[in-house]
């Protein structure tokens, strides 16, 4: 395009009568003999299978088991879209579960053959992102998110599936069965001001009463406890009620509370004295009901509600004491001895003031839902006044599965946290700390000493994060640290030793493979639907605040960018592909390519065309008027005017790019420059994702790329040269 005329007006001198057509045809045989000569004796042989583009067609097979009927939205990115500046979206996809929540797709699409890695999230109906990593097999990739492949396969439920670590319990009765067999004692309890022991009217088979009224009732003075045989006597509470607790005698003995859905039990406790569950007692609370006990004070014994199964500590089974939430448990004080606390996907529990883990030998709680806490004890107390954070909780269990939100401290000897799953407190003191997929550890004050942190699942494409704003401290030695676990820590206590050493040579003895996180941050995001109002638990995700430092941006999504290069073939001895450069976008949600001109380094009239649409004069669309004077060639100016093109849903850049083509116009007559059609070919035309820095006017593509020869001569090797410019031999600016 650079004076590329003045072969062909030697030939149109020596033709003489020949006429021009005859012309032509010698004179385009001529170029076209003369260029690959020349090409050859430049950058040697081209490689046969050669097609000048680093576009190729990529497979993706992306499966998810979550929320069941839920829609999820899959994105596949060029770079890291979080953490990342130039991430580029390549696919999208959106799925909607079945009944056992799971959906998968399969994917087609355009991507840089030069890329080791693709970048895949999730997303949720509430805008929460998921992010895995994926390396990529023969141009092919294969995704899973909340898979863990468990045996009971028709589970509906996203947290139990991926915490199958985690013990789970069930609700064991019929409550319209229990109903219908139980004897109504609402009349006979109703302001009963004299002492009375329930138990004695429960005479049918199924030991079952109900207490059932559309008015709020008040229960006194009726003793629940029993002590002379092994029934279960089962209790509903069939509307609101309140029952006044005046005796230390409230031991609930293989009693079972149940209040149904949409009812509440309201427990006020005198002389600090709350309700001791023991042997197989049970409190279960159903769906949208109510359990409140806010009266009990101090510890142990005097809590709200204290789950003490002395019958079983002695001989180290399992505790059969339980508290199962569905609903709502509002209680300034719960102390487990031994027994278990299972709040469901649906539970809230708010504790006003501690949970407390009491004993050695056995409590454990398992949340699914939404917690919210002052302070959770575990019975650790540190022996040095000048470090608190030195010893961890000797007692207690946690095993969550959602939200955990501590206002103070959580000092426990054992935390499970599952996967997409949170644990927030103003200060963390662990002994032992599991952490799953996506699982985050918020604190501002981290300590555990002679600790261990193991991450659990596919440590190659999954990670956890511990977010604190300090770390106190750390043993060196005494720390073992498993798996891909992340930590952010915006500073380390300067009490003991450099924190970042310790956690280093941690690292080195543990003898993890890299992926793990130097004190910085984590290569993964959820961001939950909003935070939530400190006073309602039942507003906060199952992530909390989720993983969102403050220098993040939200990800904006931007279209892979691709650029062609066009050069003139060689007619002024040079091959810079800068003679006409044009950026392309395929927007395939829309079927619509947009075609932007960037460059236009030759000096006659070059229209550019798309398949046999005009598009118009590159200068032109460059802003210029003179179509003799080169743009945007040894420096980067403003782009040209955006032309959009309707294409079909079979669209690919990879297929498709070589029907972009430049007609060059003289007085005489008119040449097209295109990218090749055949597979080997002397190119005309290169193709590769941006950012691409054009070869300065005169430089030859490989004196600005030193390894374009080498993939020039094998198309499968150096598919990073378009990356790797000389920088002062190309338009950077």
């Amino acid at each position: 395009m650079k004076r590329i005329y003045k072969v062909w007006m030697a030939c149109l001198t020596l033709a003489c009568g020949a006429g021009w057509t005859g012309c032509a045809d010698s004179l385009e045989d001529m170029k076209k003999e003369n260029y690959e000569a020349n090409w050859i004796k430049t950058f040697g042989k081209v490689d046969p299978n050669h097609t000048w583009n680093i576009a190729i067609q990529a497979e993706a097979k992306l499966a998810i088991k979550e929320d069941a009927l839920t829609e999820y939205t899959f994105k596949i990115y060029d770079n890291d879209p979080i953490w990342g500046t130039e991430a580029q979206l390549l696919a999208k996809a959106t799925v909607k579960t079945d009944a056992n929540g799971f959906a998968c797709t399969q994917l087609k699409f355009d991507a840089p053959a030069s890329l080791e890695q693709y970048y895949i999230t999730r997303t949720d109906s509430h805008g929460r992102r998921l992010l895995k990593v994926s390396d990529i097999e023969n141009q092919k990739i294969n995704v899973e998110f909340g898979i863990y492949h468990p045996s009971n396969e028709d589970s509906g439920s996203r947290l139990i599936v991926e915490t199958l670590e985690f013990p789970t319990y069930s609700f064991p009765y019929n409550i319209d069965e229990l109903k219908n067999n139980a004897i109504n004692l609402t009349d006979k309890v109703k302001n009963n001001q004299n002492r009375y022991e329930i138990k004695n009217d429960i005479t049918n088979d199924s030991k079952t009463a109900i207490f059932q009224s559309n008015e709020t009732i008040t229960i006194t003075n009726v003793l629940f406890a029993k002590w002379d045989n092994n029934d279960i006597y089962k209790i509903i509470f069939d509307g609101n009620f309140i029952l006044n607790v005046t005796t230390n005698e409230y031991q609930l003995k293989d009693f079972e509370f149940i209040i149904t859905p949409g009812s509440s039990l309201t427990i006020n406790c005198e002389n600090d004295k709350g309700i001791e569950m023991q042997n197989n007692s049970k409190i279960y609370v159903m769906q949208n009901a109510t359990l409140t006990a806010l009266q009990g004070q101090g510890l142990r014994e005097k809590a709200a509600i204290y789950l003490n199964d002395n019958q079983n500590q002695q001989a180290g089974s399992l505790s059969q004491t339980v508290i199962y939430n569905e609903g709502r448990i509002n209680a300034n004080y719960i102390a487990l001895n031994v027994g278990d606390i299972y709040n469901m996907e649906s539970g809230i529990i708010e504790i006003t003031n501690t949970m407390d883990f009491v004993s050695e030998i056995g409590g454990t709680l398992t949340n699914y839902g939404r917690i919210k806490a002052k302070t959770i004890e575990g019975n650790g107390q540190s022996n040095n006044q000048n470090n608190r954070f030195e010893l961890a909780g000797q007692h207690g269990t946690i095993n969550n599965a959602c939200f955990l939100d501590v206002t103070d401290k959580v000092n426990i000897k054992y935390l499970n946290i599952g996967a997409n799953s949170a644990v927030e407190s103003d200060t963390v003191i662990i002994n032992d700390l599991s952490l799953r997929a996506s699982s985050i550890l918020r604190t501002e004050h981290f300590a555990a000493q002679n600790a261990t942190w193991k991450f659990v699942g596919n440590a190659n494409e999954d990670r956890a994060l511990i977010s604190a704003n300090i770390i106190e401290y750390l043993h060196n030695g005494g720390t073992t640290i498993t798996g891909p676990i992340y930590v952010e820590a915006d500073s380390l206590s300067s009490k003991l030793a450099d924190r970042e050493t310790i956690i280093n040579q941690t690292v080195k003895d543990s003898g993890i493979t890299p992926g793990w996180g130097k004190i910085g941050s984590a290569p993964f995001l959820i961001i939950p639907d909003g935070f939530y109002d400190d006073t309602d638990i039942s507003k906060a995700d199952c992530v909390g605040h989720g993983n969102i430092p403050a220098e993040f941006a939200d990800i904006v999504d931007r279209d892979i960018q691709w650029v062609v290069a066009f050069e003139d073939l060689g007619s002024t001895g040079d091959y810079d592909f800068n003679d006409a450069v044009v950026g392309l976008v395929h927007r395939k949600s829309e079927n619509k390519l947009i075609i932007t001109p960037l460059a236009a380094g030759g000096t006659l009239p070059a229209t550019l065309y798309y398949d046999n649409t005009e598009l118009g004069e590159i200068h032109n669309l460059l802003g210029g008027s003179n179509t003799n004077t080169p743009i945007n060639v040894d420096h980067r100016g403003n782009k040209g005017t955006e032309k959009e093109i309707s294409v079909d849903a079979n669209f690919s850049i990879t297929e498709n790019w070589n029907k972009l083509k430049i007609k060059v116009k003289d007085q005489a007559s008119e040449f097209i420059l295109q990218p090749s059609r055949e597979k080997g070919a002397v190119p005309q035309a290169i193709c590769m994702p941006a950012p691409w820095f054009w070869a300065k006017e005169g430089i030859d593509i490989k004196d600005a790329y030193i390894q374009f020869e080498g993939w020039s001569q094998d198309s499968g090797s150096n598919l990073k040269w378009h990356q790797n410019p000389t920088r002062e031999k190309v338009a950077l600016q």
